[in-house]
């Protein structure tokens, strides 16, 4: 079984794991990110977006989007379209919040070396929203992936991200009474 079809089945049967959870979901949340793109020393960039169903703090969905990571070596230089499940845990930490992301599936597009091709994706990231109101916070961060078959590479982005959806729950301030 090749690389490209072993991630290809793990995508479906995430998917098909999180249909049921995105039909209970309260609401739906996401983000539109964008960034330089650095893998072995090449600079590219790209955007991408991610639509998730949102249970309090936990977020589950999916992530696409569309980058470009030119380079000499024509192994390196890509243009990829990455389609992948996306899990994130958000937490309120009063005026921002901490919001950690991780992914997993497949990318599909081409080097200069091997033109069309498919390979494994995987990626998290980190990252501080700061609240704009209306369940909408715009964050900085730092997402770490791997591209996964033909020129396989790690890529790390920094990122800027707008967040939008619930907010998670707010911590309460600890009841401190007066003797």
């Amino acid at each position: 079984m090749t690389l490209a079809r072993l991630a290809r089945m793990t995508v479906i049967a995430l998917a098909i794991t999180a249909l049921p959870l995105a039909a209970e979901a309260q609401e739906l949340g996401g983000a539109i990110s964008a960034g330089p793109i650095l893998s072995d020393g090449d600079v590219g960039g790209g955007g991408w977006l991610e639509l998730w169903a949102a249970f309090d703090w936990f977020r589950i969905g999916g992530m696409t989007g569309a980058l470009v990571i030119p380079s000499s070596r024509d192994s390196h230089d890509r243009f990829a379209t990455p389609l992948a499940i996306s899990a994130a845990a958000v937490v309120n930490l009063g005026d921002v919040d901490l919001d950690l992301r991780l992914r997993g599936g497949i990318w599909a597009g081409s080097t200069q070396e091997v033109k069309m091709t498919v390979g494994g994706f995987v990626g998290g990231g980190g990252f501080v929203d700061f609240h704009l109101g209306g369940g909408a916070s715009l964050g900085v961060g730092l997402e770490v992936w791997g591209f996964l078959g033909a020129g396989s590479t790690w890529a790390i982005a920094p990122t800027l991200t707008l967040t939008f959806g619930p907010p998670p729950a707010t911590p309460s301030p600890t009841d401190v009474s007066s003797p």
